[in-house]
C-alpha cells in the first residue's frame, strides 16, 4: 500500500483548473475514515497581470474507499439542492485507487450547532437527500457488502464491550451484555424491518458534527455533508438518528429539542406522520443500527486505550454510556413487536414517498 499523497498529483490539476501555477501548499486534515489521506491544497496563479487564489481538497482513496467515488458520481448525476461538496474532478492512479478533487467549504463558525437554525438546516439537507429517487443512486450508493459489514461490526462491537472494564464497572453490566448480545443477534432481522418500515432511500450513511459544516458567507444557512465513504440504500431514519444522538452527546440544547427537530424532518421529507409508537420503535431501531454498525465501538475503543488522555478516555465512556442506553431502549421497543419484532402494519412511505423505488 502507498502512503502519502503526490504534490505532483496536485499541481497537475490545479494546472488543468486555473493554468500557469506559482506554488502549491498541501496542508492535512483530519478525517476521511474511509481514505487514505486527505489534504486542503492552497494553489496560487498569475491572472490578467495579477496574482490569484484558490483552494481545494485533495482525498485519495483506495480499496473499498473507492465507493466514496462513486457516492459522489452518483450524487453529482442526481441534480437537486447541493448536500455535499462539488466534485472537481479524479484522477485514476491504478484500478484500486484514485485521488478526489472537491470543493474546499470554509466553515461559518467551529461550534455552530448551539444555535438551533444550523441544527435544522442539516435535518433539511437530510430530507432534501432522502426524497431524491432511489433510482438515480443505485449505481452509487448500492453495494451489496454494507449489510454484511455492518452485521459484522456488530459482532465486533459486542466482544469489545465484553472485553473492558466498562462491562463490568457498574450495577447491571451483566444484564446490558446479554442485551447487546441479543441486538448483536438480530440485527439483519432488526434492520430488515427498519427498511420495511420507512422504504429505503440514498443514506450520507455517517451524519455526526465532524462530517457538516455550515459554509461561510451563504446568504441563507447552509449545510453541507461532508465524507461520504460510507453511503448507502437503507432506511432514512439511521441518518435522521444518527444526527440526533450523535449531537446530543455533546450538545444539550438538541437533546432538549429532540422531539422538535424529529417533526421538522418529518414536515420536510413529506407527507406527514404522528410521532406515534411505532414510529419511535422504528427510530430507535435506526439509532441502535448506527451504534452497532460503529459508533459505540469508536467510544468503546478510545475508552480502553490506554494511550489516550483520561480526559478524552472519560468522554469517550459518557458517550459509550449514552449509545448502551439507546440500545436498550431499541431492544425493549423490539421485543414488544408483538413478541418476535415483526408486525403485520409496516409503515410503508411514512416517511417519504418519492425516494422509494
Amino acid at each position: 500500500m502507498k502512503t502519502g499523497c503526490s504534490a505532483g498529483i496536485f499541481a497537475s490539476f490545479a494546472a488543468q483548473r486555473f493554468g500557469p501555477i506559482d506554488r502549491v501548499v498541501a496542508t492535512p486534515l483530519s478525517g476521511g475514515l474511509e481514505s487514505c489521506g486527505i489534504s486542503r491544497v492552497d494553489v496560487t496563479f498569475p491572472q490578467r497581470g495579477q496574482e490569484r487564489g484558490a483552494s481545494f481538497v485533495a482525498k485519495r482513496l483506495w480499496g473499498r474507499g473507492l465507493r466514496e467515488l462513486n457516492a459522489y458520481r452518483a450524487l453529482d448525476a442526481s441534480g437537486g439542492p447541493p448536500v455535499a461538496p462539488r466534485l472537481l474532478g479524479v484522477h485514476r492512479e491504478t484500478p484500486d485507487e484514485a485521488y478526489l478533487f472537491l470543493e474546499w467549504i470554509p466553515a461559518a463558525r467551529r461550534w455552530p450547532w448551539v444555535d438551533e437554525d444550523a441544527t435544522s438546516a442539516v435535518i433539511r439537507r437530510l430530507a432534501q437527500l432522502h426524497t431524491r429517487p432511489v433510482r438515480n443512486f443505485r449505481s452509487g450508493f448500492d453495494d451489496p457488502n454494507i449489510e454484511r459489514e455492518i452485521e459484522a461490526s456488530a459482532a465486533e462491537t459486542a466482544a469489545l464491550y465484553h472485553r473492558l472494564p466498562l462491562a463490568r464497572s457498574r450495577a447491571g453490566a451483566t444484564a446490558m451484555g446479554q442485551t447487546i448480545d441479543r441486538v448483536a443477534g438480530e440485527m439483519s432481522a432488526m434492520r430488515a424491518y427498519l427498511k420495511a418500515g420507512t422504504g429505503i432511500a440514498p443514506l450520507h450513511g455517517d451524519v455526526h458534527s465532524g462530517n457538516v459544516v455550515i459554509r461561510a458567507g451563504a446568504k441563507d444557512i447552509d449545510a453541507v455533508l461532508l465524507d461520504w465513504g460510507r453511503a448507502r440504500l437503507g432506511s432514512p431514519l439511521e441518518d435522521v438518528s444518527s444526527w440526533l444522538q450523535s449531537l446530543a452527546l455533546w450538545e444539550p440544547r438538541v437533546k432538549r429539542r429532540h422531539d422538535t427537530l424529529l417533526k421538522r424532518y418529518i414536515e420536510w421529507s413529506g407527507p406527514a406522520h404522528r410521532l406515534d409508537r411505532e414510529f419511535r420503535r422504528l427510530y430507535w431501531l435506526a439509532a441502535a443500527s448506527n451504534a452497532m454498525a460503529g459508533a459505540l465501538r469508536y467510544h468503546l475503543a478510545v475508552t480502553g486505550d490506554k494511550g489516550r488522555t483520561d480526559a478524552a478516555r472519560n468522554r469517550s465512556a459518557g458517550a459509550a454510556r449514552d449509545w448502551l442506553r439507546i440500545i436498550r431502549r431499541a431492544d425493549k421497543y423490539w421485543r414488544q413487536a408483538d413478541g418476535s419484532g415483526r408486525r403485520s402494519v409496516p409503515l410503508q412511505n411514512a416517511v417519504h414517498r418519492s425516494a422509494t423505488p
